[in-house]
């Protein structure tokens, strides 16, 4: 599985598997393979995030377009919400994440994951997620059950999977 970082609100962003990179600057998404440019492509609108599961790229934009761009193929599904942040997540899928919930994002399906002010996730490979929200709420959430966690004793704001469904 690929992954994605973020420097911060105003920084650089930049997501890779192996030695593919993509990086974004407002609506101009760059592609990178061995540290050589490899293509340019424009969006329609800024992009907020984007990510990279090892086959394909995935884009969302500030008007809540997912795009995602595959080696012979572009698909584009509309998200509602604000966009805040994206991951690759597991079998395929990616997760949206919005001010207003999260999105589970597989084959054009979109899955609500009603997390409130989603800030950051982790998918682990065995297909449960982790969605941490404002004010230190956070849930799992397993083939369509969310299971929401006390809160923390100090507010999260990244997490990590770390395999068999921990984070």
């Amino acid at each position: 599985m690929g992954a994605s970082y973020s420097t911060g609100a105003t920084g650089a962003r930049i997501a890779g598997a192996g030695d593919q990179l993509v990086t974004f600057r407002d609506d101009e998404l760059r592609f990178y393979v061995a540290d050589l440019a490899a293509a340019r492509v424009l969006l329609p609108a800024p992009i907020v995030a984007v990510a990279h599961d090892g086959r394909r790229v995935a884009a969302l934009d500030a008007a809540g377009t997912l795009h995602v761009l595959g080696e012979h193929a572009r698909r584009t599904v509309p998200i509602a919400g604000t966009p805040r942040a994206l991951i690759a997540g597991p079998r395929g899928a990616w997760l949206a994440l919005c001010a207003e919930r999260a999105w589970l994002v597989r084959d054009g399906e979109h899955v609500p994951i009603d997390v409130p002010g989603a800030l950051a996730a982790a998918a682990d490979p065995d297909g449960t997620l982790l969605v941490i929200g404002d004010g230190g709420c956070f849930a799992t959430w397993r083939d369509g059950v969310l299971v929401e966690r006390p809160p923390a004793l100090e507010p999260l704001r990244a997490c990590a999977a770390l395999g068999g469904g921990r984070f």
